[in-house]
Parts: C-alpha cells; sequence; structure tokens
C-alpha cells in the first residue's frame, strides 16, 4: 500500500471544482470516522471476550463443567477447551 502525503491530496483538492473537493473532504471524513468507529467496536468486542475468558478460567478453575461454562459464556465447547488449553489447565 502506497502511502500518500498529506500535502499531495491538498494540492490535488485545489484543481477540483468546489462541489468536487467537498465531496472528496465529506467522504475522506466518514472514513474517519468509521475507522474511529470500527476501532472502538473492535475494542468493545475484545473487551467482552477478555471477560469471558475469565469467566472460563474461574469457572473451570471452581470445578464447572465444560457444557455449564459454554452455557454460561455462549461460547462454543471448543472455544472453551482452546481457552483451557491456553492457559495451561486442560492438555
Amino acid at each position: 500500500m502506497t502511502s500518500i502525503k498529506k500535502e499531495d491530496i491538498s494540492k490535488a483538492l485545489i484543481n477540483l471544482p468546489p462541489n468536487i473537493q467537498q465531496d472528496m473532504i465529506t467522504l475522506a471524513e466518514q472514513w474517519k470516522l468509521e475507522g474511529e468507529l470500527k476501532g472502538k467496536l473492535e475494542g468493545k468486542l475484545e473487551g467482552k471476550l477478555e471477560e469471558k475468558k475469565d469467566v472460563v478460567i474461574n469457572g473451570h478453575k471452581n470445578g464447572l463443567s465444560i457444557a455449564l461454562l459454554s452455557n454460561i459464556t455462549e461460547l462454543d465447547e471448543s472455544k472453551i477447551q482452546e481457552i483451557l488449553k491456553n492457559a495451561g489447565l486442560v492438555d
């Protein structure tokens, strides 16, 4: 992917008709907002998964079955196994 300098974009915009300039600026702002929203959403999802991992690990340490942990966290039993394996709690 090529990196484009902000100055080069500004120079290119100057040569466009005003209505096209505004459309380009609006599009760039929309992309920026979409990127910010995507980042926030990914962060929230990652946080929820980390919480579920903690529930799985703590639940397992307290004797809860994989089936029950799957029901509580709404994760597949295979994902529960993966979490426990990565935590070194099962083979």
